[in-house]
């Protein structure tokens, strides 16, 4: 096999590759790489910034979430409890750090 028959060959496993990644890919997904591809690099950076910005959203609903929950935390509850009657802690003194 000559040069070329070896680069077309790995472009070959390439594009397999590629194809095999897509398939597993949602098709929202395969839509918005599509998308995010046919536009101009500034358009698809607001594209991303947008979904970095969705993303935390999630994550900031779901701290929320937690949060609020009205769930027992006895161990939580127990540490906290113990650090109470401790009493107040003395300030930290620089010198001694």
């Amino acid at each position: 096999m000559n040069a070329g028959g070896v680069i077309s060959s790995g472009l070959g496993i390439a594009r397999q590759r590629r194809r095999d990644y897509a398939s597993s890919m949602s098709s929202a997904a395969q839509e918005l790489i599509a998308i995010v591809d046919a536009l101009p690099e500034d358009k698809a950076r607001e594209v991303v910034d947008f979904a970095r910005f969705l993303q935390q959203q999630s994550g900031d609903r779901e701290w929320e979430r937690i949060v609020t929950e009205q769930r027992a935390y006895p161990k939580l509850e127990q540490f906290a409890a113990e650090a109470l009657r401790e009493g107040a802690a003395e300030p930290l003194d620089p010198s001694t750090l």
